[in-house]
């Protein structure tokens, strides 16, 4: 183990072995050869500091998937302690972009609000220094931010930098891309929420449009939209729209229900929560009013 060669053979082997254990959802076991790695390139008279930031970091990964976030959150900060230390401290630079990235969705997750802000802006102004405004890591960090300003409440904030998200996505993938499905429902689901229902019905059309021309026009995510927009239709009084929309989810329900049954030979059972749906599908399709509003 003197040998620094052997040292670093060593560790990339049980690198690769954590990474195979993360594929295969093994955390427990990914984690036990981060630590014996780490423990290893401490030991070396030839620590690699850069290797250690890459295994603190990975370890963090597995932690969190792992949903151990206060370990993963130690991770993460000493991860960036490590490239604080380092030669480039106080360049921004890539690495210290993504670390802070994931720090704050740690935070987020353990409900720390003002720290998750903190630490996507500090990303966010390093994309923005490395790459400008319109860069997928852009995208990405602004989305969470969503996240936390709509989790912390302020839904008007978080509309906006949702909107400013699909804005960057726009740009690098096209209007209509499925690719923008996530930040679009998103955007609908805060016009609900919020009682605007004429907005959330433009939102939700345009989400129809994409799931059709991506998962097909019998997927059920189809079927999903059409009922949330058969309901925001019933909120502002439009009944005849609203069963019109119910009923096109009930005829994908129907045939989803039936394609479930014949791709199954060996058994008569039938997902639960999607037998639900058409129940309640139905249900509503018999119950709308059907007088159409002023």
């Amino acid at each position: 183990f003197d040998d620094a060669k052997a040292h670093k053979n060593i560790i990339l082997t049980l690198f690769n072995i954590a990474k195979t254990y993360q594929a295969l959802e093994s955390y427990d076991e990914a984690i036990s050869a981060l630590l014996k790695a780490l423990e290893i390139n401490s030991e070396s008279k030839l620590e690699n500091h850069q290797m250690n930031c890459v295994l603190v970091y990975n370890l963090g990964q597995v932690l969190y998937l792992n949903s151990s976030y206060e370990r993963a959150l130690e991770a993460f900060e000493s991860a960036l302690g490590i490239l604080h230390e380092s030669e480039n401290n106080g360049i921004a630079c890539h690495e210290t972009g993504i670390i802070s990235h994931n720090l704050g969705v740690v935070q987020l997750e353990l409900g720390r609000m003002q720290d998750a802000t903190g630490s996507f802006l500090k990303a966010l102004g390093i994309w923005n220094d490395l790459y400008g405004d319109i860069h997928p890591s852009v995208s990405d960090t602004l989305f969470q931010l969503g996240r936390v300003l709509e989790g912390a409440g302020n839904l008007n904030e978080a509309l906006e930098i949702y909107r400013a998200t699909l804005e960057v996505e726009i740009s690098l993938l096209g209007k209509g891309n499925v690719g923008t499905f996530v930040t679009l429902f998103k955007i609908g689901q805060l016009h609900q929420d919020m009682g605007d229902s004429e907005n959330a019905i433009n939102v939700y059309v345009e989400l129809l449009e994409i799931a059709k021309v991506s998962f097909g026009e019998n997927h059920t995510s189809v079927a999903d939209i059409l009922k949330e927009i058969s309901f925001l239709y019933l909120d502002i009084g439009m009944s005849e729209k609203s069963k019109k929309s119910m009923t096109e989810a009930r005829k994908i329900f129907d045939v989803t229900l039936d394609q479930e049954q014949c791709n199954d030979d060996t058994s008569t059972e039938i997902s639960f929560e999607m037998h639900q749906n058409a129940v309640f599908v139905k249900y509503l399709c018999d119950n709308v009013p059907a007088a159409s509003a002023a």
